[in-house]
């Protein structure tokens, strides 16, 4: 029930945000005239985004954004399955 409750806040929160994103663009089409400046800046904002996104990754897989390595019994990564004990 609690997962149903999440998905459904979720759904809406991502339809919201959806919502304002394209109210934003509509306006900026009319503002700027020039769509390849909002490409460009799409493409430049996008690059950012994956940098921060990989570099992200790369610091928690490697334990440095937290100050330590996260137990072993966490970290299941031979691919068994199994249960992330507490």
């Amino acid at each position: 029930m609690g997962f149903a409750v999440g998905l459904l806040f979720g759904l809406g929160s991502w339809a919201a945000q959806s919502a304002v994103v394209a109210m934003m663009y509509k306006g900026l089409i009319k503002a700027v005239r020039d769509a390849s400046l909002l490409t460009s800046a799409g493409r430049l904002s996008l690059l950012f985004l994956g940098v921060f996104m990989i570099g992200l990754g790369v610091f928690l897989v490697n334990g440095r954004l937290s100050g330590h390595q996260a137990p072993r019994s966490c970290l299941n990564l031979s691919g068994a399955g199994g249960s992330i004990r507490p």
